[in-house]
């Protein structure tokens, strides 16, 4: 089922790439992306992701998505936001960014944050 989110998860990713480039340094990033294709080959680890092992990556993620002006992405946010919306509409909302918020962040993992690959 497509979402109205879905068309963002390249450019999500792409400023998600841009973001940890900049907070990365290359030696970092380069150890970062090694760590990375090591987990892909080990079942229990293959969905995690060496970001957050050097910065709060939730918030390198936050940056990309407010940069791109996708609204609130924080729970309390989002919350504060709807404030109309029945709590059944607000979890439909949480899914939706959650599953926005995931598809971008793999996107840019296998891309191994190129930014170049994210668009390909």
């Amino acid at each position: 089922m497509k979402t109205k989110y879905q068309k963002y998860m390249r450019p999500l990713a792409a400023e998600f790439c841009t973001v940890i480039r900049e907070w990365f340094t290359q030696a970092e990033l380069k150890k970062m992306v090694s760590e990375n294709e090591a987990l892909i080959f080990n079942d229990s680890q293959a969905r995690r992701c060496s970001t957050g092992s050097y910065y709060d990556s939730n918030m390198a993620m936050a940056t990309a998505w407010e940069r791109l002006d996708l609204g609130p992405c924080m729970a309390h946010e989002i919350e504060e936001y709807h404030f109309d919306k029945s709590q059944d509409e607000l979890d439909c909302i949480f899914q939706e960014h959650a599953r926005l918020w995931n598809a971008a962040w793999a996107i840019a993992k296998f891309a191994q944050f190129d930014t170049k690959r994210v668009a390909a």
